[in-house]
């Protein structure tokens, strides 16, 4: 009660605007988007069909069950399933690149209330597993001020009723940014970076980062969580890049 008679006030005299299109969202979206653009959102979330594995949507005309992307058939991954909410595009893709770069630490789970509340978790990394966050090193996080994948995971965590579990996975390397590098120098940037922690390492875990590109980054905490004893891992995403 009282927070919302404070976000009230700060919204007459600071009118929230929509991260996608800068329009006055008028509380619409847990304040993120305008009705437009959060309509939006519906619109393109990632839907089946998608690859078994890592999710990839197939175009919406094929009907495949059980497929399986080119990328999965050459080389199958760590995890055993990656689901993600929307593309890294459009409204999903404003509201993520604001929780990542611009210090909008509210932003991430406030995108991830939404999909919840329509009912749009996905429901093959649903189930009540615990709950781990590709972690940062101490480095980003000092220069970040927060790690943006805790925020969610602990959203999640309270969402499929699993614990949160931090310090499963360690960042033991500073690796430069992936941002403009290519699928091999993204595996090769990311190996060797991480440590998992071995005891008391559960069955399965559900591991969350915001956004997947290739997929370099869960692949190789995937692979260093089933080297310490985990028997599966599941990833989720806020987003994921799409063709």
């Amino acid at each position: 009660m009282f927070r919302e008679t404070i976000e009230s006030l700060i919204d007459c005299f600071f009118p929230p605007h929509c991260y996608c299109c800068r329009r006055p969202s008028g509380g619409a979206g847990h304040r993120l988007l305008c009705a437009g653009c959060l309509a939006g959102l519906g619109r393109t979330r990632i839907k089946a069909p998608l690859c078994r594995l890592c999710g990839r949507p197939f175009a919406p005309d094929v009907e495949l069950e059980r497929a399986t992307c080119l990328s999965c058939r050459i080389k199958a991954p760590f995890f055993l399933k990656a689901r993600a909410l929307f593309p890294y595009r459009g409204p999903a893709g404003a509201v993520v690149k604001a929780f990542k770069y611009q210090d909008q630490y509210h932003a991430g789970p406030g995108l991830l209330d939404v999909a919840i509340g329509k009912g749009w978790f996905p429901d093959a990394v649903s189930a009540s597993n615990p709950v781990a966050a590709v972690p940062l090193h101490r480095r980003q996080r000092y220069r970040r001020g927060y790690n943006q994948a805790e925020l969610l995971a602990k959203g999640v965590a309270e969402h499929i009723s699993g614990p949160y579990m931090p310090g499963l996975l360690k960042r033991v390397k500073d690796t430069p940014s992936q941002t403009q590098l290519s699928v091999h120098q993204r595996i090769e940037n990311v190996k060797g970076a991480f440590a998992a922690r071995r005891a008391d390492m559960p069955e399965n875990i559900l591991l969350v980062d915001d956004v997947l590109t290739t997929g370099a980054t869960v692949n190789e905490c995937a692979r260093e969580l089933k080297r310490a004893g985990c028997q599966s891992v599941f990833v989720f995403t806020l987003a994921r890049a799409t063709p």
